[in-house]
This record gives C-alpha cells, structure tokens and sequence, in this order.
C-alpha cells in the first residue's frame, strides 16, 4: 500500500460515478458528523504519533469508500462510524460493505482480495458493549436483497468483516496521542477538527452521469435473457435484451418533438416525456437503450437515477444552484417514476415552488416509462403541476417482431424457444414471449409453480400479495411470517422473480 494515495484516486473516481451517494461517505448527512470526524482524527493522530508511521497515517482517507478509510498491514480497512450500534445499523454498514464489495470485485480485483470492514459506534448494547454482526440482516426492500444477504455471510464468514467496536471517548484519544509530541495537544486537536468541517464542494448531483462506456457491448458477453428481474445497464451491457431499432427510432423521433416544443415555448416547467404501455411490454428495457442511443448517436448529457423517483428533487436542488444554460441540454432517466410505492417519495409541492423561485427554463427533461393509469393517476392527483408531459405508447409485438424475438433467442441462447399461446396473442407481451421460449407453455408452468407453492404451503400466503401487486402496488412483508418469508426466498433461489418488498 506504498502508494496508497496514488491508487485510490482512480478507484474512488470510478466508485463515485457508479455509487455517488454511497461514495460520499457521512457527511452526506448531518446525523453523527461530529462523531464520526473525531474517530477519523483519533486513529489518524495514533498513527502520526507514532514517528515511524507517517506512511500509514498519510493513508487514512476521509470519506473515501466508507465514512473513512486506512490502511492496516497493507489491507484496506473500510470504516463505518455509527452514533449507536444495533443490529439495524449494523445492517446498514454490511449493505454498504457488500455493495462496495461488488464494486471492487469487478473494478479493483486487488482490492477485494485486500480489504475489510469495520463498524464503530458511540453507543451499543445496554451493557456497554457492541453487538456482533452476527444475525445481522440487510434490508428487506434491497435491490438483489438474497444474493447480497448471502454474499455478506460469506465475507463475514471469510473473516472479511472485523468485530464491531465501541468509541467512547474519541476526542480524548486524540489528545492522548499527541500528549507527549505536542506543545498543545488541544489547539491541534480543535484545528484538525476545523480543518475536516471546512471542507467545501461545489454543486454536486446526484445519480450516475452517463458514458460511452456504461452502454458499450461487454466483449465477454453470458448467453443469459433478461427474466423476471428489473433490467440494469448491466444487462443492456451484457446483451440480455434484444434490440428494437425501429421502436427505439419512434420513441426518440416523440422525444425530439417534445424537447423542441420545450426549446420554442421557453416556459419554467419540467418537461416530462412518457413510455407507456401494458405491464410486461419492455418499457423499462427500451427506457434503456433509448438512453444508449442518445448517447451513440449523439453523444447527449444524460443522468440516470435508475428507479430512485425520489432523487430528482436533490438533483434540480442542486441544478438551480448552477448558472443558467451553463450545462446544455440534458435529459434525466427514471424507471417507473410515478409507482404507487414511490410517490410519497416525491415531494411535488417543493418542485413546483422551486421552479417558481427560478426564473429559467433550461432545466432537464424526465424521461420515465409506466403504465397509462398511473400516468392518469399522475394528472389526476395535481402532482404534475410542475411538469409538461407528453406520451408515447409502446405497441405490442407484431409478427415480424416475433419473428427476431424468436430468432435472436435461438442464437443467444444455442437453444430452440419454446412457443404457444404467448405467441398467438393480439396484444403479446415481451415479458410472457421471453417466458415461453425459455420455461415453455404458461399453463403448464402455471401447474407446476402453484404445486411448489403448494409444497411450501403458501398459496393463502401468498393470494393477496400476488393481488395487489397485479395493481403496481406493493403488499407489506409483515403479511408473511419468518417461516413463509424464508420458503419464498428457497422457491426463488435461481431468481426467476424480484423479492423488493418483504420487510
């Protein structure tokens, strides 16, 4: 870890456009800053203190990766300071752990293989201590929630997580370590403090910005298809969807009529640009590769925040705050924005007065994808007073679209799709086709999938959930006890369905 420094700036950088907010450590947020500085400072100072390892102290990094991180016998320690240490916090920390842990897997091989993690708290169990990370589970709502939870046991297995560790007094063991190298190991105390609070940034935005090489072609592409899970730009990446030039060519030319309408109008709104269409047509998939297209055809400024509803007002929060067209035009892309579970995510009353405490019109257009009715939905409520929205409905799959689907499933795959009723449809869903050509007929799938519930016994579980989830709403995961929770996650251990809500 000699040039430790060195290193890390490229992994940081990289880090940051992919998990910005995570990459931003805790002064992200008010709660703790105090705390957490201070333990920073009380290791940093330690090893300053020391004489012989200004090496090691100079790698200690605030707010890089974790809330800070050192190195420690040439492993990198990730550390997460929490004000008080429980189980709930505890899971907070491992789901940070576990993210970043993918991140360096792919991105810094050398890293994964060398790091570990660490969590400090002011406050623990009643008894003074720290609880352990053992029990310790992630958050019911996490994205890939199982295959994370199981990846945080084998690092913690692997001994990749150290015990969990109370800071009582961490002001005071700065001053003890300087007590004997220091005239005044107060004033130093109080000035490294100022130091760390002083930091300033500029304007920053939230999301990932977008660039070629998020849309680029993996070269190692799998022969997997995207089935039953929220499509990423790694799927697009990676090939899982098939392409659809022609829709993808209609949706932009719409888009292009909108944002002029914007460009000719001049009016201080948030134009919003719409692709709608029945559950299961491919929308969220052609939200992506519109966006690859912009970026391939025309090198355009896109923001994607992924399915986070909730993050478009920080990012025009912090558009505001920039000169007016000092940015260009840029278009903002957001999974199902308006899903009746994101809603009060969004505070629609800021939006609309922040726009009116701005005299400009140059700011981003949302593009978003949904279903008719909750973009009715949307209209009716008033939320969408601060928006001009305009709407493309993506049609179903015609013969000749079949006909590639089929085709390119065959050659992906190197195996003969499987076809029937899904096919013969008037209105055929992208989503039934794909299922077709890889489980076979829905019925007889149907048989079978309720027979394994029927094995599990959670065909009554499970009627009201499936209810009201056919109506884009998501049922609570107190509907299920920890014996039924733990038979959905045995019935769905290939991941043939997403798991978003079981909290």
């Amino acid at each position: 870890m000699a040039s430790a420094a060195a290193q890390l700036i490229d992994i940081l950088s990289r880090y940051a456009a992919q998990q910005g907010h995570r990459a931003r450590g805790g002064l992200s947020t008010i709660a703790g800053i105090d705390f957490q500085l201070r333990c920073y400072l009380a290791d940093f100072t330690s090893e300053l203190a020391r004489g012989t390892h200004i090496q090691e102290a100079g790698a200690h990094f605030l707010e890089v990766f974790s809330d800070y991180t050192k190195t420690e016998a040439k492993r990198l320690v990730c550390v997460q300071v929490k004000r008080t240490l429980s189980k709930t916090t505890l899971g907070q920390a491992a789901e940070e752990a576990v993210i970043l842990d993918e991140f360096f897997d792919v991105e810094a091989p050398a890293l994964h293989s060398s790091s570990v993690f660490e969590a400090v708290g002011l406050m623990g169990k009643p008894d003074g201590s720290a609880p352990s990370w053992k029990g310790v589970q992630l958050r019911k709502d996490l994205r890939d929630r199982d295959r994370r939870q199981e990846r945080f046991e084998e690092m913690l297995q692997a001994g990749r997580f150290r015990p969990p560790r109370i800071e009582p007094d961490p002001w005071w063991r700065i001053i003890a370590a300087g007590w004997l190298a220091l005239d005044d190991p107060f004033a130093f105390a109080r000035e490294a403090l100022e130091i760390c609070l002083r930091r300033r940034r500029g304007v920053r935005f939230v999301g990932h910005v977008i660039a070629d090489k998020d849309v680029e072609a993996s070269v190692t592409g799998s022969r997997e298809v995207l089935l039953g899970q929220v499509p990423t730009l790694h799927h697009l990446r990676d090939g899982r969807l098939m392409d659809r030039p022609n829709q993808v060519a209609a949706a932009l030319a719409e888009l292009d009529r909108h944002a002029a309408e914007r460009d000719w109008r001049q009016e201080p709104y948030i134009y919003a640009f719409w692709i709608e269409g029945r559950s299961g047509n491919g929308k969220s998939a052609l939200l992506l590769q519109l966006m690859r297209e912009l970026m391939r055809d025309r090198s355009a400024q896109v923001i994607w925040l992924d399915d986070a509803s909730e993050q478009l007002l920080p990012l025009l929060e912090a558009w505001a705050q920039s000169p007016v067209d000092a940015v260009g035009p840029c278009c903002v892309f957001v999974d199902d924005f308006y899903a009746p579970s994101k809603r009060t995510g969004v505070d629609f009353p800021k939006i609309l007065r922040l726009l009116r405490g701005h005299n400009r019109t140059d700011w981003p257009v949302l593009v978003t994808c949904g279903p008719p009715e909750q973009r009715q939905e949307w209209k009716a409520s008033g939320d969408d007073e601060a928006f001009r929205t305009a709407h493309w409905l993506l049609p179903p799959a015609r013969a000749d679209e079949q006909n590639r689907l089929r085709q390119w499933f065959r050659e992906r795959t190197g195996e003969e799709p499987k076809t029937g009723p899904a096919f013969q449809e008037e209105q055929g869903l992208m989503l039934s086709m794909v299922f077709e050509m890889r489980k076979g007929e829905m019925y007889e799938f149907g048989r079978r999938f309720r027979r394994r519930l029927q094995d599990l016994d959670l065909v009554e579980a499970l009627t009201a959930p499936l209810a009201l989830n056919r109506l884009y709403i998501s049922a609570p995961g107190s509907w299920l006890d920890e014996r039924e929770s733990d038979a959905l996650r045995r019935l769905n251990q290939d991941q043939d369905f997403s798991m978003l809500t079981l909290q």
